[in-house]
């Protein structure tokens, strides 16, 4: 493991957030060294001075959808610091960003700053393309890799072509950091006799308990299919080393989907739904509306990410956050990452501008920030990490972070992963393929898109 420490305190509790990735692709050689920078080069942290040379500009933003208020509290203050730059923002769902972003970076006024989504289904294709900027200069003079650890910044590193994803030049960064765990209803775990579970076997445990009373288990909703792969993470990290996932997702030669512990995992699920524990309907409910359910007050349990928090939080109600308790193995093992890159784009006449944007987004005094707005920063010291649930979620987060447990998400491997694997998941829990049917398609998506790479 290679990478700092960041002590979060709050509520008279220390907590610890390590930024680890044990086996992940990182460091670049040779071949795959950083690429020249085109333009302008950033050789230290850009001055207001810098900023005001490019006379009155407007920096235009694409960001995702939930960014809208964190952007919201950032762009006054960074427009009091850079007062000659007026701030635009175009705000996008992550569907449409995966979907548009490519065509709107290579059309004739693509945004300065854009958020990606890691691996090969956007940002490869971004990179490929030549749409965006190595950031490899912004590193260096923003002490990323101190800041960061060389591990952690391995999921925006790619080669300069593309086809190589977690070595060579850097082209993105996040404040944040996107972890899956499980959401709990605090009363309804008290009103059951239950305690928090400590391994993968009380958790199923619990969910049998729920089931008995009359209570939905599981709440979710997986009409955009991506909600289904969240959960085969955390079953999956009972069953499979995370490096060995994390191999699979990067493109890692020899690696495959189809092995009997993956086919263990898709056993779980199926058996799980056969046994009612995520309710009626579900592949037919929005993920938001499942989130808003829950947070209303339905189900004992929720599996998602920490971009969910303020949602849930918006419910009024007593809620925990856990990472899923550990099998054999005992690591804590999640679908998880930095959140969505911040990308500047090769087009940009306001380099220096776009740079002082994500300086200010990323720094240690916008950590704090970030946390009062329910998220969870990858560099945090002496944070006022007080809230319960935010607290919970800093914790778990850093619990599966510390095991080396973040597997990335299934759907960087390829850039039709999110349809082949939401789409069999589907019809897995639906009955209408068996587990060995489930894991087979996959990985025939993988060896073609590996195949053309």
């Amino acid at each position: 493991m290679n990478a700092p420490a960041r002590w979060l305190a709050g509520g008279g509790a220390a907590l610890v957030l390590t930024i680890a990735a044990c086996g992940t692709p990182g460091s670049s050689s040779e071949d795959d060294g950083p690429a020249r920078v085109e333009g302008e080069e950033i050789t230290a942290p850009v001055t207001a001075d810098e900023v005001a040379e490019l006379g009155d500009v407007t920096l235009r933003v694409l960001a995702d959808a939930g960014e809208e208020s964190t952007l919201t509290e950032l762009i006054p203050e960074y427009e009091e610091l850079y007062p000659n730059v007026t701030v635009e923002v175009e705000y996008r769902s992550y569907d449409d960003i995966v979907r548009t972003e490519a065509n709107t970076l290579s059309g004739g006024d693509p945004p300065d700053l854009a958020q990606g989504a890691q691996g090969y289904a956007l940002d490869g294709a971004l990179v490929e393309a030549g749409l965006i900027r190595p950031l490899d200069d912004l590193a260096e003079a923003y002490e990323w890799f101190d800041r960061y650890g060389e591990s952690t910044l391995g999921e925006f590193r790619w080669s300069d072509d593309g086809t190589r994803f977690g070595t060579g030049s850097i082209y993105g960064i996040s404040p944040v950091v996107s972890m899956v765990g499980v959401y709990y209803n605090k009363a309804k775990l008290d009103a059951l006799g239950l305690e928090l579970p400590h391994t993968f076997a009380d958790f199923e445990a619990a969910l049998a308990t729920a089931q008995a009373a009359g209570e939905q288990p599981i709440m979710f909703g997986n009409a955009l299919k991506s909600t289904g792969l969240h959960i085969f993470g955390v079953v999956q990290g009972q069953n499979v080393d995370p490096a060995v996932t994390r191999d699979w997702i990067s493109g890692t030669d020899g690696a495959t989907f189809d092995t009997p512990e993956n086919v263990a995992t898709a056993t779980t699920i199926q058996e799980w739904a056969q046994q009612g524990y995520f309710g009626e309907g579900y592949n037919g409910l929005a993920e938001d509306d499942a989130v808003a359910r829950f947070a209303a007050g339905e189900g004992v349990f929720l599996i998602g990410g920490t971009w969910q928090m303020a949602a849930i939080q918006a419910g009024g109600g007593d809620f925990g956050f856990f990472p899923m308790p550990p099998g054999e193995s005992g690591l804590h093992v999640a679908s998880g990452s930095l959140g969505m890159g911040w990308h500047v784009s090769t087009e940009s006449e306001v380099v220096p501008a776009a740079a002082a944007f994500i300086g200010l987004i990323t720094s240690d005094e916008w950590a704090q920030k970030l946390a009062d707005l329910g998220r969870v920063p990858v560099l945090a010291q002496q944070i006022d990490a007080s809230e319960p649930l935010f607290a919970d979620a800093v914790a778990g987060s850093g619990t599966i972070l510390a095991d080396g447990g973040n597997t990335y998400s299934f759907d960087w491997a390829t850039g039709t992963m999110m349809a082949s694997m939401g789409g069999a998941l589907q019809e897995l829990m639906d009955g209408r393929l068996t587990p060995q049917e489930f894991v087979t398609p996959i990985q025939d998506d993988w060896a073609a898109f590996q195949a053309e790479r």
